[in-house]
């Protein structure tokens, strides 16, 4: 439903800027096209940053030590992805029999 709202809108958009302005169709949806394609790569980016944030922070969580992880997750000053990175560590060390948990 969100998708053909948004279909609409944009139909819409291209049709007053045309009636309005006198734009040509092609330099609209040129416009349109050029638009999507830098949403796409910006999103793109987006989870690429996040991507490397989560590995950064589960190789930093692999060199704690067992007691570092406990503080680190029952610690509510850090972040709640923070705290649930080191709850996994913790589990994954109790699965692999690495740690006293």
């Amino acid at each position: 439903m969100s998708f053909l709202m948004l279909v609409i809108i944009v139909g819409c958009g291209a049709w007053f800027v045309h009636w309005k302005f006198k734009f040509s169709w092609g330099s609209i949806w040129t416009s349109i096209g050029t638009v999507a394609f830098l949403l796409v790569r910006w999103a793109f980016s987006q989870e690429q940053e996040q991507h490397r944030k989560v590995s950064e922070r589960v190789r930093r969580m692999s060199t704690y030590s067992n007691e570092e992880l406990k503080e680190h997750a029952n610690n509510f000053n850090y972040s709640p992805q923070e705290r649930s990175s080191a709850t996994r560590e913790m589990k994954r060390r109790r699965e692999n029999g690495t740690g006293p948990f």
